[in-house]
């Protein structure tokens, strides 16, 4: 599949009707600074900088009980992103589990994401919060992520409409 971070693998896990599982190689993801003070109004935070075929920007937190969505917002625009990025906020659950919700740039929050559910567990592998396979626990539900030299997400799509394209 070709997306906007390059040409992806997926393997066929399992079909039943219109819903399907797919393993999907996200490559290796790039850690370019495992921890980084970034200086906000609400206050500092000590985060990960990724990049998986996107801009990432994983904050490590012990529950959502602040305003994740105007950090993320600020996060986002902040100076040191000339070109934004993408915000996960993680909390670990246990050893293998992780509890994620994501700023997308330029989309808002948004209930589940590949790229970001890649840089959260690479985020929390890195810092010790989590041993690999990891479990990412989104607002739509659950995606896995294994570390295997590559890193491989896993997790379902549904057929929800069908269409034709013209061109010309």
């Amino acid at each position: 599949m070709r997306t906007g971070a390059g040409v992806k693998t997926l393997r066929l896990l399992r079909r039943r009707d219109l819903e399907f599982e797919f393993e999907m190689n996200m490559g290796v993801p790039e850690i370019t600074a495992e921890r980084f003070h970034l200086e906000l109004i609400a206050g500092d935070r000590d985060v990960t900088l990724l990049w998986v075929g996107n801009p990432q920007c994983a904050v490590p937190v012990e529950n959502f009980d602040f305003d994740w969505r105007a950090i993320g917002a600020e996060i986002e625009r902040h100076p040191h992103f000339p070109n934004r990025t993408n915000v996960s906020f993680v909390r670990p659950v246990d050893r293998h589990t992780i509890d994620v919700r994501f700023w997308e740039r330029g989309a808002g929050e948004t209930m589940s994401s590949g790229t970001g559910s890649t840089g959260a567990a690479a985020m929390a592998v890195a810092r010790g919060m989590a041993e690999s396979p990891v479990r990412v626990e989104t607002p739509a539900g659950a995606l896995d992520v294994r570390f295997d030299g590559d890193v491989f997400l896993t997790g379902p799509a549904e057929i929800v409409a069908e269409g034709v394209f013209h061109t010309g």
